[in-house]
């Protein structure tokens, strides 16, 4: 979703599980969504880099968030990744944002975490 003429897109996927996930499981799955983050940011940029990552809380469940920084057309811009896994669903909220724009960006990628909520 894009704000009209706004500079910040937004995506919520989600996708389905093996196995149901478990909070026990959380330290096994850290690095593995590292390497998903890693994967997804050399698909947007050959120079994308990804920061550490953040651990943070979204509709009451443990989440992790990456910053993944890249230069597109001379515009540039950092797609906030976070990943949540419940159940046997994994949720990937991305916010793409121009680093022209940040404060709007920012705001826009809070709003997102902040009103995010699982369905049934």
């Amino acid at each position: 979703m894009r704000r009209p003429g706004g500079a910040e897109k937004l995506v919520v996927a989600e996708f389905p599980l093996p196995k149901p996930f478990r909070p026990a499981l959380w330290p096994k799955a850290k690095p593995e969504l590292r390497k998903l983050a890693e994967r997804i940011a050399v698909q947007t940029s050959p120079d994308a880099k990804v920061a550490a990552p953040e651990e943070t809380f979204v509709a009451g469940h443990r989440a992790l968030a990456f910053d993944v920084t890249y230069n597109r057309n001379g515009d540039p811009r950092v797609d906030k990744l976070l990943f949540l896994l419940v159940g046997r669903r994994e949720f990937q909220l991305t916010c793409s944002i121009s680093l022209a724009d940040r404060a709007v960006g920012d705001g826009a990628c809070a709003e997102l975490r902040q009103s995010f909520r699982l369905g049934a």
